[in-house]
């Protein structure tokens, strides 16, 4: 199956390639401050996970939670 290079999940970029990310790479990724981050998981809009006490985002949902 051919990928299509100009589809933005095909580009190379912080959030490819990784199953999730923690919120301090999710800012780093997205240049959004960590309290913006946490008010989004708050307020629903931004899906997030607790793994042994740390707070992850999946990839696909800091994707789409970015495309919004």
């Amino acid at each position: 199956m051919r990928r299509n290079p100009m589809n933005p999940a095909n580009q190379p970029g912080p959030l490819n390639g990784r199953l999730s990310l923690s919120v301090a790479e999710l800012c780093a990724a997205s240049s959004v401050g960590k309290s913006t981050i946490y008010d989004e998981i708050r307020a629903g809009k931004l899906i997030a996970r607790k793994i042994k006490g740390r707070t992850v985002v999946l990839t696909h949902d800091a994707q789409s939670w970015l495309a919004a």
